[in-house]
């Protein structure tokens, strides 16, 4: 859930980029950005929007997917790419044959 959604405020399209975020991670990373043991803990770790990768996983990753994934990730919901602009993103348009 996008930290608009668990503030419980009016939230955009944008909410949906959250979404994509968390799963682009968890297919990157094998485990959920904000894996807690409860609610309030979950609920907490979205609001300070802090992941981390595993041991490991982060060195073998693109700078591309590092940073698309920081752009879906973004806490404030106006920072957040649009879907424009996240299509237009060197790790959607790059050729990974080099």
């Amino acid at each position: 859930m996008a930290p608009q959604v668990v503030q419980k405020t009016s939230y955009s399209y944008k909410a949906d980029i959250w979404s994509l975020g968390v799963i682009l991670f968890e297919l990157l990373n094998s485990q959920t950005p904000f894996h807690a043991r409860n609610r309030a803990e979950f609920e907490g770790k979205v609001e300070a929007s802090n992941y981390n990768f595993k041991a490991g996983v982060k060195e073998n990753l693109t700078l591309e997917s590092i940073f698309f994934l920081s752009q879906c990730l973004q806490h404030n919901e106006d920072e957040r790419k649009c879907v424009t602009e996240l299509i237009q993103h060197p790790y959607i348009t790059k050729s990974y044959a080099e």
